[in-house]
């Protein structure tokens, strides 16, 4: 990936673009040569700083380089223009983005070949959000699929399961104990000494509980 950006940086050698087309250029070309690895694989941390390097240099020094000095920090450059940024895209955003549609994808109901591949590799708990106590993904796990739990993760909170609300329906797709589907953490959390002594740990909500009168009893 990096020697397509250098390639790329290099074919421009000869044109002069202003600071205005150079961010053009960073967002337009540049970004885009990364995306079909950032699609499938997690960024490694090494990797995103000499990404952020290379675009640095290229915003302020043009393809000629020199020794011109960076006059904003590079968070404030990636923020939208309506906050006073120059609107460049954060790479490593771009890769949570792209990696978290994937677990978007796991939670729908429809049924791709991929997502069929995943329940029979991993089980029929396959799913987007945290998995849940007790879950232990074997040995085998692709590094995909490790990059794509350990997503949920970076940065020390779960924020796709804390962001996303799944709507209950007939309960038919939903764990009693081990998902979220009252209040705000999952029923063996809240329980614990209920569900220890539970013997239907892998129920769904329909088995347990009964709708009616507009509620669940």
């Amino acid at each position: 990936m990096e020697d397509k950006w250098v390639n790329r940086l290099l074919s421009w050698g000869h044109k002069y673009a202003s600071l205005g087309g150079r961010i053009v250029l960073l967002n337009s070309v540049l970004n885009a040569i990364p995306i079909f690895y950032l699609s499938f694989l997690k960024i490694p941390a090494k990797v995103v700083k000499r990404v952020i390097q290379i675009q640095r240099e290229f915003l302020w020094e043009g393809v000629r380089g020199g020794q011109k000095a960076c006059w904003v920090n590079w968070r404030k450059v990636c923020q939208p223009r309506s906050k006073g940024g120059l609107g460049a895209r954060d790479v490593k955003m771009v890769n949570l983005s792209l990696l978290a549609k994937w677990k978007w994808c796991l939670l729908q109901k429809n049924q791709p070949l991929w997502k069929r591949v995943l329940v029979d590799k991993y089980g029929d708990h396959v799913g987007g959000f945290t998995p849940g106590e007790g879950v232990r993904w074997p040995r085998f796990t692709s590094l995909w699929w490790r990059n794509l739990m350990s997503l949920e993760v970076d940065g020390g909170i779960n924020w796709f399961t804390n962001t996303v609300r799944k709507k209950l329906g007939n309960g038919s797709n939903t764990r009693f104990w081990k998902d979220r589907w009252v209040g705000e953490m999952p029923l063996l959390q809240l329980f614990p000494r209920l569900f220890s002594i539970s013997n239907q740990k892998e129920a769904k909500v329909r088995k347990l509980v009964m709708w009616q009168g507009g509620r669940w009893l």
